[in-house]
């Protein structure tokens, strides 16, 4: 699935901090190793038969349950560092979306 998002380079580092647009609402993107692996929205139809199971706080949920499971997973990118945003660029990245079988709670 073809996601544009906002690619900014960070002070002294070669890794960038990547963000949806503040219009994408119940979106994330879900980093593996600090880069971006997984498009994860709420309002996706294959998620549906879960919404329940989110709760308030959907990326609690997300943090919870990668952990619970051992995913090396996370919601945030692991990147330290000043972002330059006046060097940011829109970019179309390629990611899947997030099985359905990491949000189990089994």
């Amino acid at each position: 699935m073809i996601v544009s998002v906002e690619k900014i380079p960070v002070l002294f580092s070669k890794k960038h901090q990547y963000r949806l647009s503040d219009f994408e609402y119940g979106a994330w993107i879900i980093f593996e190793n600090g880069y971006p692996r997984y498009y994860f929205n709420i309002l996706d139809d294959r998620y549906a038969g879960m919404r329940n199971v989110f709760g308030n706080d959907v990326e609690l949920f997300l943090t919870d349950t990668f952990s619970r499971k051992g995913l090396n997973l996370s919601t945030r990118p692991k990147v330290f560092g000043f972002p330059l945003n006046a060097k940011a660029k829109i970019v179309d990245l390629d990611l899947e979306a997030l099985p359905v079988h990491f949000l189990t709670t089994d």
